[in-house]
């Protein structure tokens, strides 16, 4: 195990956790290692690429492929903090790190969410969460190293991670399992190679939310051999927190979990480009000096439209939630125990999924399909790992009449398959 290290001197010197015993061996049930960082896979979003293109011609698209709520704005509140910014003239450098009032204010947030205390000085700013994801990546994988990924995963991850030279393995969430974490096989993939394991909360696409006494294991295997644990919570705001266990509690957790997170989801700001990571100090203390070559800080405008959102609109992420709900129990009405596919509902997070399997086509011919003759925009999760081959993820984002619409067509078109093999 490599010597921690207090500063990046340069990208082969990578923040190693303490280890609490050497790693043992475990086989690998889950198949080859995949160290190929082309795994961006550009061809998971063809629909929603071609439902742009047919809304900018003029036709009537419904779009369900992608996590923002494209018809609602960000609060005015916010809006108005960051103009207000403009126009005293807060538009020069700042810290790379964040200026200090927006990460006192990441800082309190976060133990709000998570109950776990963190100084200001390990939070640092960075133009949403996948670059926060990418730089932390950078700090702590290299060559040789490998990094464990539940599968369905986020169509970014196999790029973000391996980037940095090292190795994806995937632990692929099955149908028999109710498409829920099975931890034998997770823990089981932990290999003396292993630096890091990565987890988000709800799952994207799955929704998944995992359970208080997996994580205490995940938690516990990780300190014990000396992995990381990343956690990606960018929709965590977006469930209830009765129903929502986090790790960051767990005797150990605070040596060894890195949490991402972003206001994208919680307060309608996609498009500010504004995350954060929070993490150990000698974590964060690498990545600021990462930040000055790879970004040198985000708009102090922006942090300024983040400090009020954190510190002052807590709404937002409650009408967000009963939103979702609503939107979900409309999806389960009209599309439940439909013919040829199998509505998959976690009951938690922005998506639901369709298993499009008996219909004998794959998740993008579905979606493709579906696309052309009806006008709605699903994804298919071909992108996000094999799993997903056969599985489409609809987005719960858009207002209950358009998700009514396009729900119909989706019974519709699932009838006509039917019907066809028949």
């Amino acid at each position: 195990m490599k010597t921690p290290i207090p500063a990046l001197s340069s990208l082969a010197d990578r923040v190693a956790p303490e280890s609490h015993s050497n790693p043992s061996p475990h086989g690998i049930p889950d198949g080859t290692p995949d160290g190929n960082s082309s795994g961006l896979a550009d061809d998971a979003w063809v629909v929603h690429t071609r439902a742009m293109e047919k809304a900018r011609a003029g036709e009537a698209v419904i779009f369900l492929s992608i996590g923002q709520e494209s018809n609602e704005t960000t609060p005015n509140e916010i809006v108005e903090t960051a103009v207000a910014s403009l126009h005293a003239g807060d538009h020069h450098y700042n810290e790379v790190e964040g200026t200090p009032e927006v990460r006192e204010a990441v800082a309190n947030y976060h133990q709000r969410l998570t109950g776990q205390h963190v100084a200001a000085s390990q939070c640092l700013m960075y133009c949403g969460a996948q670059n926060g994801l990418f730089a932390v990546a950078q700090a702590l994988l290299e060559p040789g190293n490998e990094v464990v990924l539940s599968e369905p995963y986020y169509t970014t991850y196999p790029a973000c991670f391996t980037a940095s030279g090292a190795t994806a393995k995937r632990v692929t969430l099955r149908a028999e399992d109710g498409y829920r974490l099975n931890v034998d096989r997770l823990l089981a993939a932990i290999t003396p190679k292993t630096r890091a394991l990565v987890l988000n909360t709800p799952n994207n696409p799955m929704g998944e939310c995992y359970k208080q006494s997996d994580l205490e294991r995940i938690v516990s295997a990780c300190v014990e051999r000396g992995v990381w644990l990343i956690m990606d919570m960018v929709y965590a705001e977006l469930v209830e927190p009765e129903n929502l266990a986090l790790p960051h509690g767990i005797p150990g957790a605070d040596d060894i979990v890195i949490s991402v997170g972003s206001v994208s989801k919680s307060h309608r700001m996609t498009g500010w480009r504004a995350g954060w990571v929070v993490a150990p100090q000698r974590v964060a203390n690498t990545l600021r000096h990462l930040s000055t070559c790879m970004h040198y800080g985000i708009s102090s405008f922006v942090m300024k439209a983040v400090t009020h959102a954190l510190n002052h609109d807590t709404e937002t992420p409650r009408i967000i939630r009963a939103a979702l709900a609503e939107r979900r129990a409309l999806v389960q009405q009209h599309l439940a125990g439909q013919p040829s596919v199998n509505l998959i509902d976690s009951g938690q997070g922005m998506f639901v999924l369709l298993d499009v399997s008996h219909t004998q086509l794959t998740a993008k011919a579905f979606a493709l399909s579906l696309l052309e003759k009806t006008g709605v925009s699903v994804l298919p999760c071909d992108g996000f790992g094999a799993a997903g081959r056969y599985l489409v993820r609809i987005s719960l984002a858009v207002d209950s009449l358009n998700l009514v619409s396009a729900c119909n067509a989706i019974a519709a078109f699932s009838v006509s398959l039917n019907a066809g093999a028949d």
